[in-house]
């Protein structure tokens, strides 16, 4: 008969808390915060400076970083609540429950952006963002993937919730969706343009409707899976090499430093062969690049790339910061929910009228200094 483990009386003591996530978290942070600060203030004549395209160019890491590292989050949870013996169903309903607190602030953020600055209705409202896609995929791979087993490994995890969760069921389920949809990609998205009436603004949250998706979960969902991956691995080596001396560290860091460097390599080299296929596909094929593009697989690989960049330069740098850096970043990291809800006004929206799209770049630098010092203010408070 099998053992009710619900009661998990001799779970091992809980992990401590990966350091490496939350400095990448927080680093992705910063940049996101001046990347949308000089695209809402910075003046369109000065577009083409050295400058502005530099801030451009670290504008396309904070969107993949942060899906990846909501992957990379999701599964790490998932992992502690396996070394500890909790069970399956009560993870996954806690998971599910985050995710579905991210949608609900994504919602109540496109409200308070319709009350300040109004917009179309419902449009305004009801459109699909980064806090939506990233809702939406912690509910979908929690659902799909926190699955427990009481026996040896089965490649599709049996439903038993009242068995320990099993991680590598994460890994496994959430690889074949994120891949799923980035492959389906296209023929999805040329179906979703056709949606019209209320049912975009359902459709719209899974995939491109135009008008009302910003950010679809298809393709979306695959840098969570990268995520989810990713940490699968870097846990794996931890556990792997973790009577080493330095264990602490890498319990800091989330990983040996050897396996960080090659996930950093891994990134960088995903990103330019991802980009340079992206462009040879559209220039062969013809464009411009869209969802409803075969180039985007090119282009999901590109990005991926670019947000495994950050975790693993995060992870790396964890141990080396000075104490006063790594509180700041941390404390951006474990709140960069905040700092994105307060930031955004004050970078498009009413807050900004007065300056926005008419700043040189030194007086914009000045002002994103000065928001990056108040979104830090803000998350202190918020943190206590």
């Amino acid at each position: 008969m099998p053992t009710d483990h619900r009661a998990h009386p001799t779970s091992p003591p809980r992990a401590p808390r990966v350091e490496g996530i939350d400095i990448a978290r927080g680093i992705a942070s910063i940049i996101m915060i001046q990347g949308h600060a000089y695209d809402g203030w910075v003046d369109p004549a000065f577009h083409d400076t050295t400058s502005y395209r530099f801030t451009r160019l670290l504008g396309t890491l904070p969107l993949p970083a942060f899906l990846l590292l909501a992957g990379a989050a999701v599964a790490l949870r998932t992992q502690i609540a396996a070394d500890r013996g909790e069970s399956a169903s009560r993870v996954r309903r806690k998971v599910m429950t985050r995710g579905a607190q991210i949608v609900a602030y994504g919602y109540g953020l496109n409200l308070l952006s319709w009350t300040l600055d109004g917009g179309p209705f419902p449009a305004s409202l009801l459109r699909a963002d980064v806090l939506h896609v990233i809702g939406l995929g912690i509910l979908a791979l929690a659902w799909l993937g926190i699955r427990g087993s009481q026996t040896a490994p089965d490649p599709w995890c049996p439903v038993r919730p009242w068995y320990p969760v099993r991680p590598w069921c994460l890994v496994q389920r959430s690889g074949v969706v994120g891949l799923g949809a980035v492959l389906l990609c296209p023929w999805i998205s040329r179906w979703s343009a056709q949606i019209k009436g209320p049912a975009a603004y359902v459709v719209g949250l899974v995939a491109d409707v135009p008008g009302v998706t910003s950010m679809p979960w298809v393709p979306l969902v695959g840098w969570m899976s990268a995520g989810i991956a990713a940490a699968h691995i870097m846990r794996r080596e931890r556990a792997r090499r973790g009577d080493d001396s330095q264990s602490a560290v890498w319990t800091r860091a989330g990983a040996p430093r050897s396996t960080l460097w090659w996930m950093s390599l891994t990134g960088v080299l995903l990103a330019l062969l991802g980009h340079a296929a992206t462009q040879a596909t559209v220039a062969q094929l013809g464009g411009p690049l869209a969802r409803t593009h075969i180039a985007v697989w090119f282009n999901a690989i590109d990005l991926a790339g670019r947000g495994l960049s950050v975790l693993s330069a995060g992870a790396l740098l964890t141990p080396y910061l000075s104490e006063p850096i790594r509180n700041v970043l941390l404390l951006f990291g474990r709140r960069s929910l905040v700092a994105y809800i307060v930031h955004i006004p004050l970078c498009y929206g009413l807050p900004a009228r007065g300056i926005a799209y008419s700043l040189d770049m030194p007086s914009a630098t000045a002002l994103v200094l000065a928001l990056i010092a108040l979104c830090y203010a803000t998350v202190r408070v918020a943190d206590r």
